[in-house]
């Protein structure tokens, strides 16, 4: 649990990095939003939940009273407009024809639809911002006590961090924690994974004349660590082994290398026929090698 924290917390530094909840992938400005909403929410009590439960209740209500009225209207609009005109001509209009009126009533249905959709995230916003101001006010009336004042602003924290368009979502969930506190939702910290994949840019090495001459000491630290895409293995945790005792130094040619290996004492090695051949061989080409350069 501590790597975890520490990770995300060494991971701000790095923008490529997208934190992942549940497998997805979420963006920084969302998880943020989401530590606020726990952070606030996690300082609520029973009884502010139950408040918060009600709150967001009769929120619901107003706003599917308020979007039902305004699609009604749309959707009623043509037939008061027709007894109307009926009315002011004293007789009835024509009966238009069946397929014109069919598409017609699909259209006023799908634009009731359509508006009623709109007028819950509208209503639905315009009540949170009520409901915003008037805590406001009563936090700043100073008419309550100081637990009531406190217990009213931590009910402001979380209200500004609710998404307008998802209030039923909240109030479900603040029915059933008002009930069950040990339902509140857990720390987004403990969810929350990075990509360990994921490839931070590290400029690659410039000359005395780059553009990052003694920028920040860039050219200098470069010189002195591994190569570029070494230093971004080592950044993301692929870090290779290193031994120094499997390739020695001093040995440049291959040819030096086969002449230099001792092989008298395995056992393994000098039971395989197979492998006499090939020494033998290599003893031969060995020799034409020599020649070749010189000695």
């Amino acid at each position: 649990m501590a790597d975890q924290s520490s990770s995300i917390d060494n991971s701000s530094t790095g923008e490529a990095r997208e934190p992942t909840i549940l497998g997805k992938k979420i963006k920084r400005d969302d998880f943020e939003h989401l530590m606020g909403f726990y952070e606030a929410d996690h300082k609520l009590n029973t009884e502010e939940r139950l408040v918060m439960s009600k709150d967001l209740t009769n929120s619901g209500i107003t706003t599917m009273l308020w979007a039902l009225l305004d699609s009604s209207i749309v959707v009623t609009t043509p037939l008061i407009y027709r007894r109307y005109k009926e009315r002011k001509l004293g007789a009835p209009l024509p009966t238009p024809a069946r397929l014109p009126a069919f598409f017609r009533l699909v259209f006023f249905l799908v634009a009731g639809l359509t508006v009623y959709f709109w007028s819950s995230k509208y209503h639905a916003k315009t009540d949170q911002q009520y409901r915003i101001a008037s805590l406001e006010a009563d936090c700043t009336s100073g008419k309550f006590s100081e637990s009531e004042t406190a217990s009213k602003q931590r009910l402001l924290n979380v209200w500004k961090t609710l998404d307008p368009g998802k209030l039923s979502l909240f109030t479900v969930y603040y029915y059933k924690t008002a009930s069950d506190p040990s339902l509140a939702m857990k720390s987004p910290k403990d969810m929350v994974s990075f990509d360990p994949h994921a490839v931070l840019y590290v400029p690659p090495p410039q000359g005395k004349e780059g553009p990052l001459h003694n920028v920040f000491g860039a050219v200098k630290e470069h010189e002195k660590q591994a190569p570029h895409w070494e230093k971004i293995r080592e950044v993301n945790g692929f870090i290779p082994p290193k031994s120094e005792d499997l390739v020695s130094p001093s040995i440049t040619d291959p040819a030096d290398a086969l002449d230099n290996v001792d092989n008298s004492e395995d056992p393994k090695v000098t039971e395989n026929f197979a492998f006499e051949l090939d020494s033998a061989s290599t003893g031969k080409k060995s020799a034409w090698d020599k020649l070749r350069r010189g000695n």
